[in-house]
C-alpha cells in the first residue's frame, strides 16, 4: 500500500486551535445553541492569537494539489514523466488517504455523530476534517475530489470570528462545493457522517446568528425610534427563522443525497443573512454609547495614579481602541477588550499618572467601519500633596445649603451633605436641617444655611445650631452672621455634624432635650442621657484571590472612608476571610489602628464567608459594649467552603447583631447575601464595579 497523501495536511491548522482549546475551555454543552458563553469568546481570542497572522487570518500554507506538491508523475513510481498527479515513486493506483499525524482532543475523538450538537460550529467542522482524514480513496478521481473537499472545508476556518460565528457568508458556498466534491467519494459511513456534521456546523452558525439578532433587538428595542426600522428588524428575524425551518425540513428529508444537504445549507445561509440584516437594521438606528468612570486614586511621591475604566455599547460596532485626552491634550491610546457577540458591551481599563490633583479627562471612541465617534468627559480629583492647602465648596441642591472647607489635601469627595427630614409646625424652625459628614481632617469651614421663605430676620434673633453628641443639651448655637440681603445664616465651624437655623428665643422656651427630633432616632440624643449611644462595628472583608487588583484597593479605601465617619466613641474591628478567617483588629476606639489593619489586606485563597462571619460574631458577643452592634460584610463571590453563613447570621440575630451585606461584581451569590442580611434585619447592596463602593458604603446606616 502506498504512502498516504499529505495534500490535506492543512487540517493541522484547525487542530492546532482545538488542541489548545481543549486545555483551556470545555465544549458548549448546552442544548440551546443560543446559550453561548462570553468566556468561550475570550478563550477563543486568547488561543487563536498563536495561529493567526498579522492580518488576523489563521496561519498555515496554501496546500497544493498532489501533483503540484510532489512533482509530475506517471504513476509508475519513477516520478519523472508527466502523469495524472500520482505521488512520485509510488504506484498510481494506490490511494490510502492523508496521514497528517494529528492528535485529536479527547472530547472530539469521543464524540459520536449522534452527539455532535453538544459541540460548537468550529468544533463540528474539525470533527468533519478528522473523519475525512480516515477516508481511503480507491482511485485517482476519488483522491482528487476528497482533496478538494478537505481543502475547501479547512480553508473555511479562516471565516470564523469565534467558536460559533463567522464574519461572512462565503463559508456556506464553500461547504456546498465541498459536498459536491464528496459526491464522487465512496458512499461509506465515514463520508456520510462527515457530510452530516458539515451540514450541522452550518445549522449551528445560522442558529447562533438568529440568537444574536434576537438578543440585539431585545437589548436595544427601546432605542429604535423609526417604526419602519423596527418592523424591518422584526421581519428579518421572522424570515431567518422560516429559512432555518426550511433547512431543517430539507435536512430531515428521508431521501438521502448530497443535493438534499446542499439545499439545506442554502437555507441556513439565507437564515444567517436575514439575521445579520436584522442586526444591521438595529445598528442603523442605535449609535455607540460610552460610559466612563474612575476608581480609587493612588498618591505617589510627585504624581497621582488615577484608574480609568469604561464600557462601550452598540448593536454590532467593534471599537478596538479609545483615545484619552487630559485637559484637552492627547494623552494615550488604550486597547478595548472586545466580544464577537453582538450587543455585548466592550470594556477598557487603564491608569493615568498625572502630576496634578485635578484634571479633566475626555475619552473618545470611534467605530472604524461606520466612522461614528462618541466621547465622554469626567473630572478627576485627588487628595492634594501634604504641604498644600485647598479650598472646597459644596452645595446641597435640595436644602440649598452651601459649605466651604479649607484643609490640606482635601477634595470634594471627602465631604457629604445630606438633607434631613424635620417635624413640621415647630415655632423655633427658621431653616432646613442638614447632616454634614467628613472623611478627612480639615482646618476650618463655613456653613451657609438659607432661611425659610416666611422668615423675617427683623422679627427676632436667629442662629445656626449644631448638634454635639457629647453635650448634656446637644443642640447649641454657634456664632452666626445673618445676611439679610441673601436670606442666609452663616456660621464658621471646626467640625461637622447636624445643623439647622432656629429662632433663639423660641428655642430657649421649648423643651430642648428631644422635642424637635423625637421622631428621628437616627440622629436624636437618647431621651434620658442626652447623648448618642456608641456603636460596635465589625468589618468582614473578602480577601480571596478574586479580590485582587483594583477590587481590594477600592475595598480598603472605602472601608477607611467609612471609619473616618465614625464618632470617636464608636468602636470598630476588622475580620478578613479567604480560605479561613483572621481577626485583624479587635474592637477599639483607636480608629487609626483600624485603618492600619485595613491597609494590611491582601487578596489570595478561597472564599469561606461563614468563617469570617463567625469570627466577627465571636468578637462582638465577647467584647462588645455598645447597645448597637453591626457587621458590614463585603464579598465578590459565593461561599466555596466552610460553614453555612446564613445559619451563622441567624445566630447573630439572636444576639441582636445586624448584618449589612455588600456584593461586588457579577460573580456574587446574591441570594446568599440577601438571606444573610434578611436574617438580621439588615440590607443587601450590590455594585457592579469596585469603583462604586464609596457610594454604597455611604448608604449603609
Amino acid at each position: 500500500m502506498g504512502d498516504k497523501c499529505t495534500s490535506r495536511g492543512g487540517g493541522a491548522v484547525v487542530f492546532a486551535v482545538l488542541i489548545a482549546a481543549s486545555m483551556v475551555v470545555s465544549p458548549v454543552l448546552a442544548s440551546d445553541p443560543a446559550a453561548t458563553k462570553l468566556s468561550e469568546h475570550q478563550s477563543f481570542d486568547s488561543i487563536s492569537d498563536s495561529v493567526r497572522d498579522a492580518d488576523g487570518a489563521f496561519t498555515g500554507t496554501e496546500y497544493p494539489s498532489r501533483g503540484e506538491e510532489n512533482g509530475k508523475s506517471n504513476g509508475n513510481g519513477n516520478g519523472e514523466s508527466p502523469g495524472n498527479g500520482g505521488p512520485p515513486g509510488k504506484a498510481g493506483d494506490n490511494f490510502t488517504g492523508p496521514d497528517s499525524n494529528l492528535t485529536i482532543p479527547a472530547y472530539i475523538e469521543n464524540t459520536t455523530v449522534e452527539n455532535l450538537e453538544v459541540l460548537s460550529s468550529l468544533e463540528q467542522r474539525a470533527w468533519v476534517l478528522a473523519q475525512l482524514e480516515d477516508v481511503d480513496p480507491t482511485n485517482r478521481k476519488e483522491d482528487r475530489r476528497l482533496t478538494d473537499a478537505f481543502k475547501s472545508i479547512n480553508e473555511s476556518v479562516r471565516s470564523y470570528a469565534d467558536w460559533s460565528r463567522v464574519e461572512a457568508s462565503d463559508l456556506f458556498g464553500s461547504d456546498r462545493s465541498a459536498l459536491q466534491a464528496l459526491r464522487h467519494v465512496g458512499a461509506d459511513s465515514t463520508v456520510s457522517n462527515a457530510t452530516t456534521a458539515l451540514v450541522l456546523s452550518d445549522w449551528s452558525l445560522a442558529t447562533q446568528s438568529i440568537a444574536d439578532a434576537e438578543h440585539v433587538f431585545e437589548e436595544f428595542e427601546d432605542e429604535i425610534e423609526t417604526p419602519g426600522q423596527r418592523r424591518k428588524a422584526e421581519r428579518q428575524i421572522e424570515n431567518a427563522k422560516r429559512a432555518l425551518d426550511r433547512g431543517d425540513e430539507r435536512r430531515s428529508d428521508e431521501k438521502h443525497g448530497h443535493n438534499r444537504d446542499r439545499q439545506a445549507i442554502k437555507h441556513y445561509e439565507q437564515a444567517w443573512k436575514h439575521a445579520q440584516k436584522a442586526i444591521e437594521a438595529v445598528d442603523s438606528e442605535v449609535g455607540i454609547t460610552l460610559s466612563v468612570s474612575t476608581g480609587q486614586h493612588e498618591p505617589n511621591n510627585e504624581t497621582i495614579t488615577y484608574p480609568v475604566r469604561g464600557t462601550i455599547s452598540a448593536p454590532s460596532a467593534t471599537v478596538e481602541s479609545v483615545e484619552i485626552y487630559v485637559d484637552g491634550e492627547r494623552h494615550k491610546t488604550v486597547n478595548v477588550s472586545t466580544s464577537m457577540m453582538p450587543g455585548i458591551p466592550e470594556r477598557f481599563e487603564t491608569e493615568l499618572e498625572l502630576a496634578t490633583t485635578e484634571a479633566t479627562v475626555t475619552v473618545v471612541a470611534r467605530d472604524e467601519s461606520s466612522g461614528e465617534e462618541v466621547s465622554e468627559t469626567i473630572a478627576l480629583d485627588a487628595p492634594g500633596f501634604a504641604d498644600e492647602v485647598y479650598d472646597i465648596e459644596l452645595t446641597d441642591p435640595e436644602s440649598g445649603a452651601e459649605i466651604s472647607v479649607t484643609g490640606e489635601g482635601i477634595v470634594k469627595s471627602d465631604f457629604v451633605v445630606d438633607p434631613v427630614p424635620a417635624e413640621e409646625n415647630r415655632s423655633f424652625y427658621a431653616g432646613p436641617f442638614i447632616h454634614i459628614r467628613n472623611f478627612s481632617d480639615f482646618e476650618s469651614a463655613t456653613v451657609e444655611m438659607p432661611l425659610d421663605d416666611d422668615v423675617d430676620p427683623s422679627d427676632g434673633t436667629l442662629s445656626v445650631y449644631k448638634w454635639d453628641q457629647h453635650d448634656e443639651k446637644p443642640w447649641h448655637a454657634v456664632g452666626t452672621d445673618v445676611h439679610v440681603e441673601n436670606g442666609t445664616a452663616v456660621a464658621t465651624v471646626d467640625s461637622f455634624s447636624y445643623f439647622s437655623v432656629f429662632w433663639v428665643d423660641n428655642w430657649n422656651d421649648a423643651i430642648t432635650d428631644t422635642v424637635n427630633l423625637a421622631e428621628h432616632p437616627e440622629y436624636v440624643a437618647n431621651e434620658t442621657e442626652g447623648s448618642i449611644e456608641p456603636t460596635d462595628l465589625a468589618f468582614v472583608i473578602d480577601e480571596s484571590g478574586s479580590m485582587g487588583g483594583a477590587r481590594i484597593q477600592d475595598a480598603k479605601a472605602s472601608a477607611k472612608r467609612f471609619v473616618g465617619g465614625l464618632y470617636e466613641d464608636d468602636r470598630a474591628a476588622l475580620v478578613s476571610f479567604a480560605g479561613g478567617a483572621t481577626l485583624g483588629q479587635s474592637l477599639t476606639t483607636d480608629h487609626g489602628a483600624v485603618n492600619a489593619s485595613i491597609d494590611q489586606l491582601n487578596a489570595g485563597g478561597g472564599t469561606n464567608t461563614g468563617a469570617g462571619l463567625q469570627k466577627a460574631v465571636d468578637e462582638l458577643t465577647s467584647n462588645g459594649e455598645g447597645d448597637t452592634q453591626e457587621i458590614i460584610l463585603l464579598a465578590d463571590g459565593g461561599t466555596g467552603l466552610g460553614p453555612d453563613p446564613v445559619t451563622i447570621a441567624q445566630t447573630a440575630d439572636e444576639h441582636r447583631i445586624t448584618i449589612n451585606t455588600i456584593g461586588m461584581g457579577t460573580g456574587i451569590d446574591a441570594q446568599e447575601l440577601t438571606s444573610i442580611a434578611d436574617a438580621t434585619g439588615g440590607e443587601f447592596y450590590q455594585v457592579s464595579d469596585s469603583s462604586e463602593l464609596p457610594e454604597v458604603f455611604d448608604r449603609v446606616e
